[in-house]
């Protein structure tokens, strides 16, 4: 039962999460110039303070003796920032577009572009960065052994599909971007109070724990694995948005259609990974899926050039490098010693 709920509260913390991605997107479509534009900038803010968070935080949080406090005051600093932003960003961004100007050049205006969302969602997007050491290392001190990462990851991961389907097109188009804001930072405070309440209901041990052992920092194949999945995976996102935009319009509306895709599929992967046994997700499916992703990407490709793909194209090579990519990471993580 208490996995159930800590699962169901990192569940919660994406449906916010994503809920801000849109949220701060149409805000700062204002100031940026461009829905896409501020789409691609918010994309790119995200992911880096996120991954700044991670990096940051992961040793203090998984050796901290109580980490429910951690996970709490990550997300009371997520609502509190989210709050603050409410009031900050009208007086911003007549700010940022004074920067940008009138006629500006291609590298000032994509430098203020991804500079601007970056440093104003710095705070809330580190706090999210942290958040899964800390709901893992709970996890691990209730006493559930064994690595919950993928489970953790699809939960949230579905909560954000969630959190895009209902702020994109019923929480702004019906109360607002000030009150969702409020809304999704109401969000944050249940999952901080949840969390709190199990960690105190249930004693737990205080053992030293140190999360970075289970991967061994000398082996440099593993984070340059991981780096290359996140580098097709966000890329591969970002071209299909930029792709078919031109096919459903270039708004936030067809970008939260082609998240919520995204991610489905993204949470749909890590929850077969929890589930399945290793052997079977290691020697079958990889491989079985990469020849349907192929024969799917060749298919579509030729029914849009209507005629044969050209030997010369490039797409397939993208296509086909991709999923490979994407399927080891568990691989790699897995035959770690």
């Amino acid at each position: 039962m208490q996995k159930t709920i800590i699962y169901f509260v990192f569940f919660l913390s994406g449906v916010a999460g994503l809920g801000y991605e849109v949220l701060w997107t149409r805000m700062l479509s204002v100031s940026l110039g461009h829905e896409i534009v501020s789409v691609l900038a918010v994309v790119s803010a995200f992911f880096s303070g996120i991954s700044l968070g991670a990096w940051l935080l992961d040793k203090p949080v998984s050796r901290s003796a109580d980490p429910a406090n951690w996970y709490a005051a990550l997300e009371i600093i997520m609502g509190l920032w989210a709050l603050m932003l409410v009031f900050t960003l009208p007086a911003l961004n007549p700010i940022a577009s004074k920067f940008i100007g009138l006629t500006p050049s291609v590298f000032r205006h994509w430098g203020v572009s991804f500079l601007y969302p970056f440093i104003l969602l710095l705070p809330a997007t580190v706090a999210m960065g942290g958040t899964l050491p800390a709901i893992d290392r709970i996890l691990e001190k209730s006493g559930h052994k064994g690595n919950q990462v993928a489970g953790l990851y699809s939960a949230n991961t579905f909560g954000a599909v969630l959190g895009t389907l209902v702020v994109t097109f019923f929480l702004i188009p019906a109360m607002g971007m000030n009150k969702s804001a409020v809304g999704l930072m109401l969000i944050n405070f249940i999952c901080a109070a949840g969390i709190l309440l199990i960690s105190r209901k249930k004693a737990s041990s205080t053992e030293f724990y140190d999360a970075s052992g289970n991967i061994d920092p000398a082996r440099p194949r593993v984070y340059l694995i991981l780096l290359a999945t996140g580098f097709l995976g966000i890329g591969f996102e970002v071209m299909i948005v930029r792709v078919l935009s031109q096919v459903l319009e270039n708004t936030i509306f067809s970008f939260a259609d082609m998240l919520m895709v995204f991610l489905f599929g993204t949470a749909m992967g890590a929850a077969i990974y929890q589930k399945i046994k290793k052997s079977f997700w290691l020697q079958f499916l990889p491989w079985r899926m990469l020849n349907l992703h192929f024969m799917c990407c060749r298919h579509f490709s030729e029914k849009r050039l209507k005629g044969p793909l050209p030997p010369s194209c490039p797409s397939p090579f993208y296509f086909f490098c991709c999923p490979p990519c994407q399927w080891g990471p568990p691989s790699a993580i897995w035959h770690s010693p």
